[in-house]
């Protein structure tokens, strides 16, 4: 209230002081002094008069609070004692005013649930009991209740210290099974290590005896290592489960212990299953590079019987005048429109399988043959004859070998006849045929292209560039006048046809057989069409340096800017469409 009347008095003075003041006078004389008027006094007098009502005010209330807090603290303090009396008179059981030991250990338990025994008891009286009296007064209790508290904690104390002890033996124990289940777990291990070594051994000397040992053998020590491999990486898939099985079959409650020595025990084991598969996957590559070369070598003797198998095909044909089309009726005897394996094998039983070939001899050979670096203005004209591009014969050159003599046994027609089946065929369509029968030759020197067989009187078409390719459509045959082979040909990409001489008669070679082998520069994965470039499912990629046969020739696509063909690879027979040159002019696949 006192608070409350000061601020009431002290708003007032606020409000109406400048009514209270003394007015000054309405005109001031020179010399005249102002004075401190008695109003203003008093208003100073009370203005102090109510800051000193509001200290005191301020100062009561303060010493108010802090009698009330003292008071509450006494009333609790006498309600704690009277609290604590009654507790003692409780335990108190013969009202001796005094606690017995028996009547203390019967508070500890109940009240502090500690028990005390005697030694715990003796010491407690000698700090809280003293000399002559009974047992612990009433005043002595607060001894008491710090004797029995500090027993308590030193009871949990070695509570906890035998529950560690417990946990400590218990986690022994199961280190010495985990010991047991890593030496267990160990013991498979060193078993697939020595398995292993076994296959190290086997494929060591593989790549050193890749040249002296059959097709047949490498294909054989190539699928047992393999099946060594499997067996091998099936064992450390299984000692791999052990191996993560470890810290499994203990108590839940102690796995986050274990997983510490689970750790630093299986540790050794993990870098040996780790060094285990590194080996696995180096003798599987030696394997695989094994296997690969058998392949090669398989695919150079299936290359060299198709090449002489259908030289021998091409030389019935130009002997007997045989088009391509009664080539295939040759081959297809019962006229179903595709050639299954005994025909295969009938038609090669039934031809001359020896190659004649022309031999010119040094009586027989011209003083000159066809000069190949024709000028490309020269080309250009229709007008000029061959006979123009004429000079002096250059020294003899040595003469190519003749091709290989291969025997065409049923086994090596069967490998040949395989390999340029569709994937999926049983028989030899008629598209396939004639792609298998069709000659492609690159154009390794430049040579011209006229319109008739003989060289002398013959009109140049164009000039053939190094690296172009023309498909085989008649010959060769032997040109009279100049002694040389020629054929009638059709360049691929501008479809000119005209007679191109393959090989001169001083041993100068201007067209080479098998322009449709490709090399693949930069690995790819087919697609399915020649549009879509995106690779193809499920077929493997083509590696580079790999040989693919060519089944459509490269076209530009004008909308994604890549040059594409079709391919058939050599290795497996995987056919799809690849870039060969990409939108940025890089070479991706080119004549092998």
């Amino acid at each position: 209230d006192a608070k409350a009347a000061t601020k009431v008095c002290t708003d007032f003075i606020l409000e109406h002081g400048a009514e209270m003041k003394d007015p000054l006078p309405a005109v001031m004389m020179p010399g005249m002094q102002t004075t401190v008027s008695e109003t203003k006094q008093l208003l100073a007098k009370l203005l102090q008069r109510i800051n000193e009502c509001g200290k005191t005010a301020e100062s009561l209330m303060l010493a108010a609070r802090g009698a009330k807090d003292s008071a509450v603290r006494r009333v609790a303090a006498r309600k704690k004692t009277k609290e604590m009396e009654a507790l003692f008179a409780k335990y108190d059981k013969d009202k001796d005013h005094a606690l017995s030991q028996t009547e203390a250990s019967s508070y500890a338990k109940k009240e502090m649930s500690t028990t005390l025994d005697k030694e715990l008891l003796a010491k407690i009286w000698r700090s809280a009991v003293d000399e002559g009296q009974k047992g612990v007064v009433m005043d002595r209790m607060y001894l008491l209740n710090s004797g029995i508290g500090i027993a308590r904690e030193m009871q949990r104390n070695e509570k906890r210290r035998q529950e560690r002890l417990a946990k400590e033996k218990i986690m022994a124990g199961l280190r010495d099974k985990l010991r047991i289940k890593v030496k267990e777990v160990e013991a498979f291990v060193t078993a697939l290590e020595k398995e292993l070594s076994r296959i190290e051994e086997a494929v060591a000397p593989l790549m050193a005896k890749a040249c002296t040992t059959s097709i047949d053998d490498m294909i054989r020590e190539a699928n047992k290592c393999d099946n060594m491999i499997k067996v091998c990486r099936d064992g450390a898939s299984k000692v791999r489960q052990k191996v993560n099985a470890i810290p499994s079959g203990f108590d839940k409650k102690y796995e986050e212990d274990l997983k510490e020595a689970v750790a630093i025990e299986a540790k050794y084991l993990e870098l040996r299953m780790g060094r285990t598969n590194l080996r696995l996957d180096r003798a599987a590559r030696l394997s695989g590079r094994y296997r690969e070369q058998a392949l090669k070598r398989r695919i150079r003797e299936i290359e060299k019987t198709r090449v002489y198998a259908m030289a021998v095909a091409r030389q019935h044909a130009r002997v007997h005048s045989l088009s391509l089309e009664e080539l295939f009726s040759k081959f297809d005897k019962n006229g179903d429109g595709a050639i299954d394996e005994k025909d295969f094998f009938a038609f090669f039983a039934s031809v001359d399988k020896d190659l004649k070939e022309d031999e010119f001899s040094e009586d027989e050979a011209p003083e000159t043959e066809p000069k190949e670096e024709a000028k490309e203005g020269e080309a250009a004209s229709d007008e000029k004859p061959a006979e123009a591009l004429a000079v002096a014969a250059p020294k003899a050159k040595p003469k190519p070998p003749p091709l290989e003599k291969v025997e065409l046994t049923n086994v090596a027609l069967k490998s040949f006849f395989g390999s340029v089946l569709d994937q999926g065929a049983t028989k030899l369509s008629k598209q396939a045929f004639e792609r298998l029968a069709k000659v492609y030759y690159k154009v390794v020197k430049e040579t011209p292209m006229t319109e008739n067989l003989e060289v002398n009187g013959s009109s140049m078409i164009r000039q053939l560039k190094l690296g172009e390719v023309v498909e085989l459509l008649e010959g060769p045959s032997k040109e009279v006048s100049m002694k040389v082979f020629r054929a009638r040909a059709k360049v691929i990409g501008d479809d000119k046809e005209g007679w191109v001489t393959v090989a001169g008669n001083q041993g100068t070679v201007f067209l080479k057989e098998g322009a449709h082998h490709w090399k693949v520069l930069r690995e790819t994965q087919p697609s399915a069409s020649f549009e879509d470039a995106t690779p193809k499912q499920g077929l493997r990629k083509i590696k580079d340096g790999e040989v693919v046969e060519v089944i459509e020739w490269p076209k530009k696509d004008e909308e994604s800017g890549l040059t594409r063909c079709q391919v058939r690879a050599k290795l497996d027979g995987v056919t799809g469409w690849i870039t060969s040159i990409g939108k940025d002019g890089a070479i991706r696949a080119d004549v092998l």
